[in-house]
């Protein structure tokens, strides 16, 4: 027994009772009320994905021009899973992508992404470090006026 909850409900009348449980581990759990049958539930593995590369190109970027980050993502599971990417640079989300990846193969998902500022930015994907882009300022020139010397 994971939960009971007792409810009063008048002769011809209808309610509604809720339960909420995380299952710990994976299988198929019957489900049962009052001793009978309702349903059957299965829980399975968490997918374990593992990020065998990654490379930010190019690097050291300028300001406002695109970098593109490539990430090689492994399904380690025996099934085909659905794999969500968030590359995150100072508690910020700049981008996501989303792959169904089949059971041992590995997939290549590529994000491109402009910086504003300049500066350094350490990149993660689910919390796994990607590496860090150098974002550096574009030059800037000052002309003097041209003087002619007849």
């Amino acid at each position: 027994m994971i939960h009971t909850q007792a409810q009063t409900i008048s002769p011809l009348d209808s309610g509604t009772i809720s339960f909420t449980h995380a299952f710990n581990t994976p299988g198929k759990y019957t489900l049962t009320l009052n001793g009978s049958t309702i349903g059957t539930i299965s829980i399975r593995e968490r997918p374990t994905f593992v990020i065998s590369s990654s490379s930010i190109t190019p690097n050291p970027v300028l300001r406002g021009e695109p970098t593109t980050i490539t990430v090689t993502v492994k399904n380690r599971m025996d099934t085909t899973n659905r794999f969500t990417g968030n590359i995150r640079t100072n508690n910020s989300t700049i981008a996501t992508d989303f792959a169904s990846i089949p059971a041992g193969e590995s997939r290549m998902l590529s994000y491109t992404h402009r910086f504003n500022t300049s500066g350094e930015f350490a990149l993660a994907m689910n919390q796994s470090p990607l590496g860090v882009v150098d974002v550096e300022r574009p030059a800037t020139f000052e002309f003097d006026p041209l003087v002619s010397d007849p």
